[in-house]
């Protein structure tokens, strides 16, 4: 069947308005808590450095939003490119059109801040390698993770339907994640020491794919006054 492309009166119709888009798209990569100092305990909440990472992370958000400079409407190119990235998103709620924050929903930093940002009272988007990711972690990190997904996040984008047979696979898919959220973001905050790892391939990612734009936001967790390393300095 063709599409009707006039009115009775053999007028073009319009067309309809193009769907808005978020007016600043902000994404978050960071270490999981086994990258944290001590490894048993950068899995408690409570652990000090991840507090700290987790505040730094609502301070540096609020400085981005509190920027007119960054909260302009997009391009028509860039309107186009995100439609067309967001398509195979699951909305709880209608697209946002205002900020949108978007998550790869990993344990540690990345729900730090989708916590932080709903205390904020942000939409956030989950952009999720593959369904089931959480599958090998521990019960209680499985359903922490259901809980966020089912009840705080505005829409979730999975970049595959089943969790992959083989790590290469697992792999490719977690990189295609970090590619997708460099991708949709303006602006980047990354959580980092510096090291290699999944936080350092999402930076690399970000920097290729927006070399011409922004550069990441750096929370070093290694300035933590808490951190082994500060400590180790006021001991010298």
């Amino acid at each position: 069947m063709f599409k009707k492309l006039f009115d009775e009166d053999g007028k073009l119709e319009p067309s309809p308005p193009p769907e808005p888009v978020p007016e600043l798209i902000i994404a978050v990569t960071g270490h999981r808590p086994d990258k944290l100092p001590d490894r048993a305990s950068g899995y408690k909440w409570d652990n000090p450095v991840r507090v700290w990472c987790r505040e730094h992370i609502r301070e540096t958000t609020q400085r981005l939003l509190d920027n007119p400079k960054l909260r302009q409407p997009s391009d028509q190119g860039r309107s186009l490119h995100l439609r067309s990235l967001m398509r195979g998103a699951t909305w709880r709620t209608a697209m946002p059109t205002g900020p949108l924050m978007v998550s790869g929903m990993a344990l540690g930093i990345d729900q730090d801040a989708v916590g932080q940002w709903v205390r904020m009272g942000l939409p956030v988007l989950a952009v999720v390698p593959f369904v089931g990711q959480e599958l090998r972690w521990p019960a209680e990190s499985q359903r922490v993770y259901q809980h966020i997904l089912q009840n705080h996040v505005a829409g979730v984008l999975y970049l595959a339907p089943a969790a992959p047979a083989g790590h290469d696979a697992a792999v490719k898919l977690l990189l295609g994640r970090n590619e997708r959220m460099c991708e949709l973001g303006d602006e980047l905050i990354a959580v980092s020491d510096g090291s290699a790892g999944g936080t350092a391939a999402c930076v690399k990612s970000w920097r290729f794919i927006n070399r011409l734009s922004s550069a990441p936001h750096h929370i070093d967790p290694r300035e933590c006054p808490a951190h082994p390393f500060q400590v180790a300095r006021r001991q010298s």
